[in-house]
């Protein structure tokens, strides 16, 4: 039975990973300064920031094989924001966890990148050839993340970079609103508020079910094909701001009532688009997406409304 790390285990991507190792039969430690909701027999929990030398300290103890680094700041706006934590965050505690595992002789090495090392949009469906042009803090960091692992490789560690689209899903944080866009708007619409908008209703994005996620990093961890290798997770479709607010009304039960909203200024580190080809990952993995966007954001409503009633 393999022993995977899984740093910020605690949030919303690492929660729902976690739950499909487990049935895979994998033990796993969880280090997050939050703590888990969840509870196994192979799961261990330990408080700590990967960018604080102390916290490694109990790592040590479980002879851990696999790490899957998905801690970090996660908000482009909130990078430019708070400079000190998404650098401390995201670039040194990166650095320090990949010295760690250098050190402590581990061979399997998952990132969790992102979109955002891309910048804005140079072509209608982004490939992990084109060039890498973040325009926020927080790409940066993720880029910097991508390069420091590209240097450990060297060392003998087998990495993965997976860039992450946007991200949704039950589980998401429906109180940041710094964060998520489907979160964002269905935070609104639970509290019966007008839907703000930051920018135009034309701007697009690449929205990713969090299980089809899950299924490509689990994918990922044993297969050999994919060491030292970058990859997209996306859907492949191109969903406008105004395509995605007509989806959600729907779900709400809005028909062809138009639903309220207030186009607010964009923000620092703000894309107009970003849409993934992933050819790639589906080439070497055999991953394909599952879930639709109207499939996806019905379930994330269900859960949200369910969640709201047991408050």
């Amino acid at each position: 039975m393999k022993k995977i790390l899984v740093t910020g285990g605690s949030g919303f991507i690492g929660t729902a990973l976690i739950k499909k190792l487990l049935t895979l039969n994998y033990k796993v430690v969880i280090i997050d300064i939050k703590p888990s909701s969840l509870c196994h027999h192979n799961l261990t929990y330990i408080k700590g920031n990967i960018a604080i030398d102390a916290s490694y300290k109990a790592l040590n103890l479980y002879g851990l094989e696999i790490v899957i680094h998905l801690a970090a700041q996660t908000s482009a706006r909130v990078s430019h924001e708070e400079i000190e934590l998404n650098n401390s965050s995201n670039t040194l505690g990166t650095l320090k966890l990949i010295e760690w595992a250098k050190a402590n002789k581990i061979k399997r090495f998952l990132f969790a990148s992102s979109m955002a090392v891309y910048g804005d949009a140079q072509s209608n469906s982004l490939v992990e050839t084109d060039d890498l042009l973040p325009n926020s803090y927080y790409g940066i960091s993720k880029l910097a993340g991508e390069l420091a692992l590209k240097l450990a490789a060297s060392s003998g560690i087998n990495t993965t970079i997976l860039r992450l689209f946007n991200v949704y899903g039950p589980g998401q944080d429906l109180e940041n609103l710094k964060q998520g866009m489907v979160s964002i708007y269905l935070k609104f619409l639970l509290d019966n508020q007008i839907v703000k908008v930051t920018g135009s209703l034309d701007r697009y994005r690449d929205f990713i079910y969090i299980d089809d996620v899950v299924d490509a990093f689990t994918k990922v961890i044993e297969n050999s094909k994919t060491y030292r290798q970058d990859y997209n997770v996306g859907s492949g479709r191109k969903t406008t701001v105004r395509e995605l607010i007509k989806v959600l009304a729907k779900g709400f039960g809005y028909g062809s009532e138009p639903l309220p909203i207030e186009q607010v200024e964009s923000h620092d580190g703000d894309v107009f688009g970003s849409l993934s080809n992933c050819n790639k990952l589906q080439d070497d993995t055999g991953w394909q997406i599952e879930w639709s966007l109207e499939s996806g954001i019905n379930e994330m409503i269900n859960w949200a409304k369910k969640s709201r009633s047991k408050l």
